[in-house]
């Protein structure tokens, strides 16, 4: 599990914010008080991979580097079969309703492709989009938004995105937003235990971690991050780990 590099711009925002002098309550800031640093593996957790090399960050932010050839919209398909043939490399980013998967995906691809909104259930279809791609070639990776599971969606969640999780080839890893306010529900559990019983790669992602280490998230004016903050997105970041760990595989109970 980890939050990864994914949340370029959250941990922006956090490290502008971090820079700021902390002031306790009651007290005055000297002139040379230093203000604090953050570093961006402060925000990651690594549990089952090693942390990423400077070398291998930098060859991730060249590939996901927006230009004129990247992103791209490549498909947006509501049933499995019409979903056209490709041998790039697919990633899929998966979530509750109003999880923040858009928002993430925005970030990502330094461009704002995917439609967000506060009103749940706003992605309706599978949405693909081409990265790292030049001019005449082909993208490295593809991207798919997936609708939100659980309240808000549309009745099952969609027997077609069971599909395309279960059957699609080109699929390589999936990536489950867990909102960092309340853990892995019901429905977050039901799609953790198909995942491991198809045997679908998976991470996860706690989204909305802004607004736990900062009261006010990522709004102007944010105030009030401190150190132990990082400590208890970590402590929560056990928590869900470990509730992953006990969702059974499909079929365990029937």
């Amino acid at each position: 599990m980890a939050a990864a590099k994914s949340a370029t711009n959250t941990v922006k925002s956090l490290l502008r914010v971090a820079e700021r002098p902390l002031q306790i309550p009651g007290t005055k800031l000297a002139a040379s008080t230093p203000p604090a640093q953050l570093d961006l593996f402060d925000y990651c957790f690594y549990y089952d991979t090693l942390a990423p090399t400077p070398q291998q960050l930098q060859h991730s932010a060249d590939v996901f580097r927006a230009s004129n050839h990247s992103p791209i919209r490549m498909w947006t398909a509501s049933e499995f079969r019409t979903i056209p043939m490709s041998d790039v490399p697919e990633v899929a980013f998966l979530g509750r309703s109003n999880s923040g998967k858009s928002s993430l995906l925005n970030a990502i691809m330094e461009k704002n492709m995917c439609f967000t909104s506060a009103t749940l259930g706003l992605t309706t279809t599978l949405n693909a989009y081409g990265i790292g791609g030049k001019k005449g070639g082909e993208a490295k990776v593809v991207l798919v938004d997936t609708p939100g599971y659980g309240k808000g969606s549309n009745e099952e969640w969609g027997e077609e995105i069971l599909k395309y999780l279960t059957k699609r080839k080109q699929l390589r890893r999936t990536y489950i937003l867990i909102n960092s306010h309340h853990g892995i529900k019901a429905a977050d559990a039901a799609i953790l235990s198909l995942l491991r019983a198809n045997a679908v790669p998976h991470q996860i992602i706690l989204s909305k971690a802004d607004s736990v280490l900062i009261k006010g998230g990522q709004k102007r004016g944010a105030r009030g991050l401190r150190p132990e903050r990082i400590d208890e997105l970590c402590r929560f970041a056990d928590k869900v780990r470990n509730a992953r760990a006990t969702c059974p595989e499909r079929g365990e109970h029937e």
